[in-house]
Parts: C-alpha cells; sequence; structure tokens
C-alpha cells in the first residue's frame, strides 16, 4: 500500500510546471549570481569561484527554494479539502510515510544538483570555455573555507561530497514545514518557521560570536574561515532531532484517527 501510495504522489506531482519550477530552483539562483560576478571579480581558483556562485541569494534563502519542491503541495491539499477525502481511503501512516518519502528524494535530488552542477561548472567546463577568466593559477588549495579538508581527496570528491551535504541539509529543511502543516492550523507559520529559524539563529551566533555554528554558514560556509568539519553537525543535529520530534508527536496525535 505504501509503495502505491508513493507512485500516486510521484505521478500526481510530476507536472511540467512542477518540473520547470526545479529547474529555476537550481538555475536561477546561481546564473543570477554568476551575472554578478562574471566581471570585476577575481579569484584565487576555481573553487573560490565555486564559492562565490554558491554564496548569493540562494544561500540566504535555501530553506524557502528546498520548500518548492514538493511540500508546498500539503497547502493546497488543506486548503481544497483533499484531505477530507483522502482521510476516508487510506491510512494515516500511509498517507505520511509516502509524503516524507516522496518529498525527501525530490528535494535531496534538487538540493543535489542545486551545489553539483555549479561545481562541474567552476571545475571543469570554465577552464575549458574561460566563460569567467580572472582565475588565478595556482590550483585549489586547501585551508580557505569549511570542507576544504576534502579537496585532498580531490576536487571532485570535494564536489560531490560537499553537494551530498547540501543534499541532505535540504531534506530536512523541507520536511519540517511538510509535517509542521499537518501540525499547525496556520499554514504560513507553518511554512516559514524554518526560515526564520535558520536566519535567526545565524544572526544570534554572530551576535554571540559563534557564527562557525550558524545554520548558514554550516551548510554555505562560503563567508567564514574554514572551520572544523564537526562545527557543521551541531545545528544539524539540531534541526534534525525536531525534524523526528515532530514526526513522532503527528504520528501519535493522529494514530487513531485524522484530526484536520
Amino acid at each position: 500500500m505504501l509503495k502505491q501510495q508513493i507512485g500516486v504522489e510521484f505521478k500526481q506531482i510530476l507536472t511540467f510546471n512542477r518540473v520547470l519550477t526545479w529547474f529555476l530552483i537550481i538555475i536561477l539562483p546561481v546564473w543570477i549570481q554568476y551575472l554578478i560576478i562574471h566581471e570585476g571579480y577575481s579569484f584565487t581558483d576555481n573553487i573560490d569561484l565555486y564559492g562565490r556562485l554558491l554564496n548569493g541569494i540562494g544561500a540566504m534563502i535555501f530553506p524557502i527554494l528546498v520548500l518548492f519542491v514538493f511540500a508546498d503541495t500539503i497547502i493546497h491539499e488543506r486548503n481544497n479539502n483533499y484531505l477530507t477525502y483522502t482521510k476516508i481511503r487510506i491510512d494515516f501512516n500511509i498517507y505520511l510515510n509516502a509524503k516524507i518519502i516522496v518529498n525527501a528524494l525530490l528535494s535531496f535530488g534538487v538540493s543535489f544538483l542545486y551545489a553539483f552542477l555549479p561545481f562541474l561548472f567552476a571545475q571543469y567546463i570554465n577552464p575549458q570555455f574561460a566563460f569567467i577568466t580572472n582565475i588565478g593559477d595556482s590550483g585549489n588549495m586547501p585551508g580557505t573555507v569549511t570542507f576544504d579538508q576534502l579537496l585532498v581527496y580531490g576536487p571532485f570528491m570535494y564536489g560531490f561530497i560537499y553537494s551530498l551535504w547540501v543534499g541532505i541539509n535540504g531534506v530536512l529543511y523541507a520536511t519540517l514545514p511538510l509535517i509542521l502543516c499537518l501540525i499547525l492550523d496556520n499554514s504560513f507559520v507553518a511554512l516559514s518557521i524554518p526560515f526564520v529559524w535558520y536566519q535567526a539563529m545565524s544572526f544570534v551566533s554572530a551576535v554571540l560570536g559563534i557564527s562557525k555554528f550558524a545554520p548558514l554558514y554550516t551548510v554555505f560556509p562560503y563567508s567564514i574561515m574554514q572551520q572544523d568539519l564537526w562545527t557543521v553537525f551541531v545545528p544539524f543535529m539540531f534541526l534534525l532531532i525536531i525534524v523526528i520530534v515532530s514526526y513522532v508527536y503527528l504520528k501519535r496525535r493522529n494514530s487513531t484517527e485524522w484530526l484536520f
């Protein structure tokens, strides 16, 4: 039954408009940043260029971007009374788990490509076609920003592993609002909480002098000096715990009947 419901969710979400939305999420923020930096900026190496491409408006609104991969569909289902008919024909746990699985797969894929495609451009495509020429020739030097430690395994492994990290964070930032929309009556508040936390905790961390723990800098560390890799897991684990607790609470609250 779960497998069937997952198929239903994929069938409903795979529309032209939704695929176009994913394309814009992946391409548009980086393209805007490219237009800003492609002239008048100098870069020490390809990784520096990569960081500049990611370190723009997309990084600032990352929780909002991943929200529109799939999680926002729950609003339409609530507003159109779709859930009223759904609860008659399907168990809540199956419905919830199917939503979370599809959301996780799609948000991971979009978030991963959001980070990995600019890496391929900066590391492999741009050196061949010279779209941006003012780049130093000293090679990719580790020791500048967090995750540069991975350069000892080669630039490709660096880009791949870091993109996995962005993808995993995308899953959490997309899953939390989906769950909160089924818990809270106010959908706008539910969708806003992850973004508010992302920005507010980054601000508080800066005020307290512990910017290395800012959610923004642990996902996109290109505006802060290199930190130990363990620091990125502090806000990540906090967010993961919130997601798990919210999921458990929602399942227990609706264990006998749908309460929305």
